[in-house]
């Protein structure tokens, strides 16, 4: 026997539950992100202007993401 199950929803239901189902996908883009910020600072030979744009990206972006467990 068998049985099917259809799940109806909402706009927002269904947002939702798309956003849910790619969660591990923005969370390696968001750590692949850190990791070019990072990398960028380390390796780039970047002006002093440069630095300090790179710099406040990276602070804006840490607070962005702060109570993401990224790691």
């Amino acid at each position: 026997m068998k049985m099917k199950v259809v799940f109806e929803f909402t706009d927002e239901e269904r947002s939702q539950a798309e956003d849910a189902f790619r969660g591990t996908e923005y969370k390696i883009a968001l750590h692949q992100t850190r990791e070019l910020i990072r990398g960028t600072l380390k390796y780039q030979q970047l002006t002093k202007p440069q630095r300090e744009i790179i710099l406040e990206f990276q602070k804006q972006f840490q607070e962005v993401v702060s109570d993401l467990p990224l790691d």
